[in-house]
Parts: C-alpha cells; sequence; structure tokens
C-alpha cells in the first residue's frame, strides 16, 4: 500500500448517507462541566472589566461575549456589548478609546454583523456609536497568532508566533503606528526580530523590555531578557546583558523598576528564585539582590499598585510562608510578603488586574476565601477576601482523558469541575446506568487539575496527571485512593516535579511515565534524579527505587524531548510507548540502547531493554514518530500514535506486534485516515478490545480493507475491526457526528467519549454507553431479516426505519411489528400480541379516561429497551405515567400485554403515548 495509491483511491469514496445509523443501544452519560478559564484580564477608565480565556457560557448561559466577557463594575454582562464568541484570545490591552486584542483567533462572531474574518488582532471601539464592536476600518493582519500588546501611547508593540505583518517580515515583533493618519500602518523601521518565544513586553520610557525564551533580538545577544529602543529599527541596548539561567515570563514596570517572574533560580550569578526586580534610576538598570519574595515556583502574572506589587503562579511558598497560586508582596525594600492577603485559589492565576483598590485575577480555580466564583473573581486588596458583588461563573465543556472499569461503573478521569452540575474536580466514578456515584469524591487541587491516567489494583485505585493535593492530602501528580469511598491515603505521598502523563503496577511497585520528568523530590528541596520513568514502592510512603532507574531520551540523547506516554505489562516485562530513541543504562550512559517509540523493560535490574524490539516509527515526513496508546489483548499487543511508517512499511497510526519479540504482524491492518487532511497527526486516539474485534477511535474518515475497487471504506470516527486481520465489520457502526477520543470497556459494555453531540441518533453531552443488541432485539431481528441484511447496521441498526413508516426498528421491536411492512397495525384490544399502541377513550363510572393497551418485552427478558406510558393535556408536557389496569398478561415467553388508565379523567381534550428508551441490557 503506497499513499500515492492511497490518496488516488480515495476520489472514489465516498462517506456513508448520513442516514445511517448505529448498531447498539445507547445510554447517555452525565454532562461535563469546566469552569472556564480566564488568560487575560484588563480594565478601563470606566471600571468595567474584560476577560479572555476558554468558556462558552457566563451564569449558566451562552450568548453575548462568549471568550471575551465585558463586565459593568458591579460584575454583570455589559449592555454594549456585540462579541458574540471568539477563540484563542491571548492578551488585551487598552488604549485611549479602544480594547486591542490579540490571540490565536482567526474569524470573531458578532451579535449585529455575524462571522468577522479578522485573523490574531482586532481592536473594539470603547466609546461612540460603535461602543462594543470592532473597528472593522483597523486591518493589521500578522500571518500568525499574537502573544502580547503593549503600548508607549502612540505605537502598539505586539509579538507573537508570526514572521510577518501587513505582507511585511516581522520575526515575532512589530510595531503598529495606531496615532498617525493611517493608525493601523506597520512601522517600515522598526524590526529587530527575535530568534525565539517573546512572553511579555513592557514600556519604560525609552525603551521596551522583552522576555521569554530568545537568546537574540535588537541585534545582540543575550538569554531571556533584554531591552529594546522604541524607535529606530528597533536595536538593543548593548551596555544591559543580564544573566539569567531560565526563560523569563512574566513583566510589570514602574517608572523606576522592572519587576521580572519565571521560574528561574540563578540572576547574575546570585541564587534568587522566580522572581525580581531591576532598579531604573541609572542609565542602566542595576539588580537589586536584597528584593527578594523568593516564591518556590514559577511566577507567571503580576500586578503593581503603588508599593504592592500582587503576584500570580504556580507556587505554594513565598518568603518560607504558605501562599498557594497567588500573594501579594511589598513592592520595595526587601520585598516582604503582606501577612494580611490569604485569597487561596484552588488553581493558577493567569493574570492579574488591579481595579479600583481591589485586584481581579483571572485563571484556572474556582474557589478562593470569601465568594465563590469561577474562573475569575475579585479579590479585596487588603485582605484577598473574594467579593460576592463581582461573582459570576465561566464554564465550557469538560474532557475525558482515561477511564477505568470498577464494579457498577466506570471511573473517569480528565479535567472538569462538575457532573450534572455536582461538583466533582476531574474524577469520578460513574454508575453503570450513566448516573454520578454520589459516595465516591476526591477533590483536586493544582495548576491543571487533570487526571491523566488511572490503574485499579485490587480496592486501591491509583491515578495520576497534574495536581498538587489530592482529598486535601499533598500528594503531588500521583495519588492513590480507595476505588470504593475515594478515600485518599495520605502517607503513600511523592512529589514529582513534573505533570505524570502514564501508570502502571506490579505486586510491589507504582511505575510512572512522563514528559520532561527530571526530578522527584523526596524531601523538601531533596531531589532524586530520573528520567522519564522511575517507580515507587507500593509499601509505606512511596519511596522512589534509586536502583530502577532508565534513561528514557530521545534526539541527540535528550531526555527533555522524550516522553513516555502509556505503560503495560506483558508477563514480567513493562513495555513503555511514547516518544523516545534510546534506553540508557544511567551508570554506563556510553553504550545505550536504541529502541524507537516502543520498548519492553527488565523489572529485576536498572530496567535493561529486552533484546529484539528493533522497529522503528515514523510520520509522514520521516521523523520519529509517537507511541500514544497501548493495548495488550489476547496475546497480542497493539500501539496507536502518530506515525505513518513501520520500519519502511505504510501502516498509518495502528500496529500489532509480538508482546514478547516486539515484531510487527504485517497481517494486520488497519490504516484509518481522513481523506481531507492525510499527513496529518494522530488520527487514533484510543484502542480498546473485546473478544475477537478490535475498537479503534479517533479523527479518521476511513479504514482500509484493500477490497477493489475502493480499498478504503467510511467509517468515520470509530471502527470495529477484526483482532486478528484488522478486517473491518460492516455490522457495527455507531455513526458518531465527531471524534471519539476514549474507549474502554465494561463488562459488555463500551464506554466512548470524544467532541461528537450525537451518536446513534441520540443527542449527548459526555460519556456514552453502547451496550450490545439483547439476545431479545437479536431474535426479532432474525425473525425478518436475511443473513446478508443481519450482517448490515444499514438493516439492523435499532434506529433505523427499515420501512419509512416513521417507527424505528426499536420500536417496531417493542411492538412486534414488522420493519419491511409499512402498513400500520394495531393492538387489538384484550387479545393482542403485536401491534402498535391501542390509545381509546373510555366511561368508567360516568367519567372519561384515555387508555392504553399493547404489548412489551418482560422485565426478564433484559431487552435492551423499556416502553412508559405517558399521558398530557397539551402535547407539550407529559406528566403523567398512569395506572396499570389489572396484571400483565403473558403471550410469550419474552413479551407480555399491559392496560394503563390515565389518572386524570379527560374533559375536552387528552392525549397519550409510549415513550421507548434504550436500557443497558
Amino acid at each position: 500500500m503506497t499513499l500515492r495509491s492511497l490518496l488516488l483511491r480515495g476520489l472514489a469514496v465516498a462517506l456513508l448517507p448520513l442516514s445511517s445509523l448505529h448498531a447498539q443501544f445507547v445510554v447517555k452519560g452525565p454532562e461535563l462541566r469546566l469552569n472556564g478559564f480566564v488568560s487575560s484580564v484588563e480594565s478601563d477608565t470606566a471600571g468595567n472589566v474584560y476577560l479572555a480565556g476558554s468558556f462558552n457560557e457566563f451564569n449558566g448561559t451562552s450568548g453575548a461575549g462568549m471568550g471575551l466577557l465585558r463586565l459593568t463594575p458591579g460584575g454583570a454582562q455589559h449592555a454594549t456589548w456585540d462579541i458574540g464568541f471568539v477563540d484563542g484570545v491571548n492578551d488585551l490591552m487598552v488604549s485611549g478609546n479602544f480594547l486591542y486584542v490579540g490571540g490565536s483567533f482567526t474569524t470573531v462572531r458578532t451579535l449585529s454583523a455575524g462571522r468577522i474574518n479578522r485573523p490574531y488582532l482586532m481592536r473594539i471601539h470603547l466609546t461612540g456609536a460603535n461602543e462594543g464592536k470592532i473597528d472593522t476600518t483597523w486591518v493589521s493582519v500578522p500571518n500568525a497568532p499574537v502573544s502580547r500588546l503593549e503600548t508607549d501611547g502612540t505605537s502598539l508593540f505586539i509579538s507573537g508566533s508570526f514572521s510577518g505583518v501587513n505582507g511585511t517580515a516581522r520575526n515575532r515583533l512589530a510595531k503598529i503606528l495606531t496615532g498617525g493618519a493611517d493608525p493601523d500602518a506597520l512601522d517600515s523601521t522598526w524590526n529587530p526580530g527575535a530568534n525565539n518565544t517573546v512572553e511579555d513586553l513592557a514600556f519604560v520610557s525609552p525603551w521596551l523590555y522583552v522576555s521569554g525564551n530568545f537568546s537574540s533580538a535588537g541585534g545582540m545577544s543575550n538569554n531571556y531578557l533584554l531591552r529594546l529602543s522604541t524607535s529606530g529599527n528597533g536595536a538593543g541596548d548593548s551596555a544591559w546583558t543580564p544573566t539569567i539561567n531560565r526563560p523569563v515570563g512574566a513583566l510589570e514596570a514602574s517608572a523606576t523598576h522592572l519587576y521580572f517572574g519565571g521560574d528561574f533560580t540563578v540572576v547574575n550569578g546570585a541564587v534568587h528564585r522566580s522572581l525580581g526586580r531591576f532598579s531604573l534610576a541609572g542609565t542602566t538598570p542595576t539588580f537589586d539582590a536584597t528584593w527578594k519574595p523568593d516564591p518556590d515556583g514559577e511566577v507567571s502574572s503580576m500586578a503593581l499598585s503603588g508599593s504592592t506589587l500582587y503576584i500570580g503562579g504556580v507556587f505554594t511558598r513565598v518568603a518560607n510562608t504558605p501562599r498557594r497560586f497567588m500573594a501579594k508582596v511589598n513592592s520595595g525594600g526587601t520585598g516582604g510578603l503582606d501577612g494580611a492577603f490569604v485569597p487561596e485559589p484552588n488553581g493558577s492565576i493567569e493574570d492579574l488586574k488591579v481595579v479600583a483598590g481591589n485586584v481581579v485575577a483571572g485563571g484556572r480555580f474556582n474557589t478562593t476565601v470569601g465568594s465563590a466564583s469561577a474562573g475569575y473573581a475579585m479579590m479585596s486588596g487588603t485582605s484577598g477576601s473574594a467579593l460576592p458583588a463581582f461573582a459570576g461563573t465561566i464554564t465550557t465543556e469538560g474532557q475525558i482523558y482515561s477511564m477505568q472499569p470498577v464494579s457498577g461503573g466506570m471511573i473517569i478521569g480528565g479535567v472538569f469541575d462538575s457532573v450534572n452540575g455536582v461538583p466533582r474536580t476531574s474524577i469520578a466514578k460513574i454508575l453503570s446506568n450513566g448516573t454520578l456515584d454520589p459516595s465516591f469524591n476526591v477533590p483536586l487541587v493544582g495548576f491543571n487539575r487533570l487526571v491523566s491516567d488511572m490503574k485499579l489494583d485490587g480496592s486501591t485505585l491509583y491515578f495520576c496527571g497534574d495536581f498538587l493535593t489530592a482529598g486535601g492530602a499533598p500528594t503531588q501528580h500521583v495519588a492513590r485512593v480507595n476505588a470504593t469511598t475515594g478515600a485518599v491515603d495520605a502517607g503513600w505521598f511523592t512529589k514529582p516535579l513534573t505533570p505524570i502523563l502514564c501508570l502502571e503496577t506490579d505486586a510491589n511497585y507504582v511505575y510512572i511515565g512522563s514528559a520532561g520528568l527530571r526530578y522527584i523530590e523526596i524531601a523538601p528541596n531533596v531531589p532524586v534524579e530520573v528520567n522519564n520513568l522511575a517507580r515507587l514502592s507500593k509499601g509505606g510512603t512511596a519511596t522512589v527505587d534509586p536502583n530502577w532507574k532508565p534513561y528514557i531520551a530521545a534526539e541527540n540523547g535528550n531526555p527533555a524531548i522524550a516522553s513516555v506516554n502509556d505503560m503495560v505489562f506483558s508477563g514480567s516485562n513493562l513495555i513503555i510507548g511514547g516518544h523516545f530513541i534510546f534506553v540508557v543504562n544511567p551508570l554506563d550512559i556510553s553504550t545505550p540502547y536504541q529502541r524507537v517509540c516502543v520498548a519492553a523493560l527488565t523489572t529485576n535490574t536498572w530496567g535493561q531493554p529486552v533484546s529484539g524490539w528493533g522497529d522503528i516509527y515514523f510520520d509522514a515526513v520521516g521523523d520519529v514518530g509517537t507511541i500514544s496508546r497501548l493495548l495488550l489483548h489476547n496475546g497480542a499487543l497493539y500501539v496507536a500514535g502518530d506515525f505513518q511508517f513501520v520500519n519502511n512499511n505504510e501502516y498509518y497510526y495502528v500496529a500489532k506486534l509480538n508482546p514478547v519479540t516486539g515484531a510487527q504482524d504485517l497481517a494486520f491492518d488497519v490504516s484509518p485516515l481522513d481523506y481531507d487532511d492525510p499527513y496529518g497527526s494522530f488520527k487514533v486516539s484510543t484502542l480498546a478490545a473485546s473478544g475477537s474485534h478490535l475498537y479503534v477511535g479517533g479523527s479518521f474518515t476511513h479504514v482500509f480493507t484493500g477490497i477493489a475497487p475502493n480499498p478504503f471504506e467510511a467509517s468515520p470516527y470509530i471502527a470495529r475491526v477484526s483482532a486478528s486481520s484488522g478486517m473491518l465489520d460492516y455490522s457495527w457502526y455507531p455513526y458518531p457526528d465527531g471524534p471519539v477520543s476514549r474507549m474502554a470497556f465494561e463488562g459488555q459494555n463500551l464506554w466512548t467519549y470524544g467532541t461528537f453531540t450525537e451518536i446513534g441518533g441520540e443527542f449527548v453531552d459526555g460519556p456514552v454507553i453502547l451496550t450490545p443488541f439483547s439476545t431479545s432485539y437479536q431474535t426479532w431481528l432474525a425473525t425478518y431479516l436475511t443473513s446478508n441484511e443481519l450482517a448490515d447496521s444499514g438493516y439492523t441498526a435499532p434506529f433505523q426505519d427499515l420501512d419509512g413508516d416513521g417507527d424505528s426498528n426499536l420500536v417496531e421491536a417493542m411492538f412486534n411489528t414488522n420493519p419491511k411492512d409499512p402498513r400500520k397495525s394495531y393492538h387489538a384490544a384484550g387479545t393482542g400480541t403485536s401491534g402498535l399502541p391501542l390509545i381509546v377513550r373510555e366511561n368508567i363510572g360516568g367519567q372519561f379516561y384515555l387508555t392504553v393497551e399493547y404489548t412489551r418485552w418482560k422485565a426478564s427478558a433484559n431487552a435492551g429497551a423499556v416502553a412508559t406510558p405517558q399521558f398530557s393535556d397539551n402535547l407539550v408536557s407529559w406528566p403523567r405515567n398512569g395506572v396499570q389496569v389489572g396484571n400483565a398478561v403473558s403471550v410469550s415467553s419474552d413479551r407480555e400485554r399491559v392496560k394503563f388508565r390515565d389518572s386524570v379523567a379527560n374533559g375536552a381534550k387528552g392525549f397519550g403515548r409510549v415513550q421507548i428508551l434504550p436500557q443497558t441490557p
């Protein structure tokens, strides 16, 4: 199979018709909501506050300002605001009568003019007849996203990932002349350029200070921090060359001082953590080594107000005093901590703004001291308590990253803050009927509060991700809990200094893998070096095994760009998948073992790789790929990831391996592809298996069958294939309308999750349980369908209507009618064994009541669907189920005849119906 032949063949392949539906029943799971996060905060002279970030609801409603919200000084939505929705705003700045907006967006949905093209940069009127509307006359166009904005009063300075603005080359930095006759004109001279990311900008006349991950800009070389002339060509100041050992992020400035934050540890040769300042009193900035608030983690945002500096980021202590994510320090002196200011948000602070003596914080939190306010809060500048008058909730859809079957349901992990409106932080137990288990609750606190992987070990659940505490215990990034109650084992504690992506367990150890994991802190300020993979003892505290430490490295032997994304045990060997090229003995780094993307490691040595496992996984351009998922099933190892070649053979995104030798099974071929984007990445996101079938989910549209004349069959987003050959199973098809990202089996039920909003004809919002055909439904199908039809989901799908009479297979099966006969047949009163429900008006005791009589499956048949009578007075609401008349009468081994009467006498009108809903069989 070649890509060339694949693309040519693709011209003859069409998607299956949208009218085709699924091949099993659907049980809806709960709705997951994530409190939206705010990435940028701004205010204007009238006291209005602007919030930008990721959210599509405000206080439970979606409408104006989603993604970019304008609030009055009292915290309500501003009446004059034309933004409907914009996604990907990075920075905001008020200058004069305009709000300038930079980000990764390319279009903006407005309320008055619909969708407007505005790539990466726009400005909005704040006064006049067009207040709240985009300035359609101001069109300055970078060719890639904008990250930061700054002004000197007459010009707009922008930074980002762009290489040009308005068709003129500009590398990551540009100046737009907002005050001239042409207010969106690019300064034709100012062109300092930067050779890497610019994180922030700050103007103090006559200089523009820039921070980031660069090593040169403005014609001079200096790492992470420098200043540029705001005139001429933007030359750098060669007289000022601060030395900082790691990238600088946030900047804040007054006329006399420049404050800079990041996760550095050394400034100008002196130990100085995360936050520092330079005096601007002389001609050259001078580092103030005595000003030392000393946060123990990264500072990512600041707001200056006179003698006060508010700071936000990912830290837990400031000046050796507990302060989580936010603190207030003296902007002068030694930078002493203000002990009275204790806001205690439960997640990171992304941006800060001082407004009328209070401080507005935006970030990834949903609780603070004072009034709850998700994603943002206005806090007292004195105490840090959130003000109830300026509180609200911004939300968006949650996500699932992992699923773990347990008795009676599924534990899901991901990033969410509520399940059907009940608070749950990124981990929850969902019962088999799709409802929340109220007894399992593990509140998380952290930067992202994310759960990436889980493993059930007896009655104990281990889980990992990006969090700082679980259930109030300081179990950073990895924790263990009681799988039934969610009670956290506070004594089992470790502190990896990087979020954990995956974990596995054996009898004695918990294995953890990550991307760029270099250290695990075993005591305060006592780190143990590891390289993306480590194991922890199960007994007692989570002690790091000092002898089992394989060094997982990528290109040029670099562990910083390597990752371990998934793990699974095969016998006593641990198989790992990710992005790596070498496994190295830390005691003998001169003799690395080449293992590309997949490796089997022994657990009774230092982690030495098992012999074999020599296959190489390449992406579409010939670079080393990435393995994201591993699945061991029936003696075979299935791998999925970002690869299109295994060695020199074309196998797209999924491969089958021998779990002992690592050899590829060349006879197995699924090769999912998206015909609109055949070279794109990560077409397969998830794998699951049951019996003789492998289930593949992702963002693909077709899978390979090899059957002429069209060897690729449409199978959007999910496919069931033979576990031995990879051949598509045509009889099973859920038909989601969007990508599938996670799957797992609980018994015979397949739990699925993705960005789809419809599956099997059902609208869904959250995880979905796909239950197999019940025996009763299969028996009914076999009565009317041929063997060929039984193998085709276009005939067997419960929501298919074969005869076009308006009744789906599920309805016809419940009432035992012929799915191929469009003529309506109705139930016979008192004797019927099939037919649509008989609804009549009966005189009972001088009053008229509606009655409904029909046959249904017995409960003992476990048929996967239930029929419920409903009565109404207006066809709008159906509040009554009526009362049963007499007992059910058996008409066959799996069916019974029933009759129900409305509980309310009907006057001039009344309505009856029978609702058919799928259930877990």
